[in-house]
């Protein structure tokens, strides 16, 4: 990224603070062109508010920066393989917003991360 203020004033305008702004950018400085950071941040920004408030957004994207290294599409496939699994679209969403991290793993990697969370007290419903 070549005008790292403009990813800055993105962000901004999303609710983003100086620190969560710096942890993100700070993760993708030399990987993407500025153009590139912006339609991949404000996609996925926007995609995920279907589904959380702005808060909750924030807190995933952050907690869990990789999240911007992804295309939409995979993100969208890796729902829809949980979805696969035998799981309701909303209990999916509530297992990302428990445990972000979910968002990048393989298929194979779901049913394992999944039966973690069954230990510590998650329920399908």
């Amino acid at each position: 990224m070549k005008n790292v203020d403009d990813i800055r004033k993105l962000f901004e305008s999303y609710g983003y603070n100086e620190r969560e702004t710096n942890k993100i950018i700070e993760s993708y400085v030399n990987e993407y062109t500025d153009e590139t950071m912006k339609r991949k941040v404000t996609e996925i920004y926007n995609y995920l508010l279907n589904y959380y408030p702005k808060q909750k957004v924030i807190k995933i994207t952050t907690s869990n920066v990789f999240v911007f290294s992804m295309s939409l599409n995979t993100i969208k496939k890796n729902i829809s393989d949980m979805i696969d699994l035998g799981y309701e679209e909303e209990e999916v969403f509530k297992m990302i917003g428990i445990h972000p991290s979910l968002l990048g793993l393989t298929k194979d990697n779901y049913i394992s991360k999944i039966d973690s969370m069954k230990k510590i007290g998650y329920k399908k419903e």
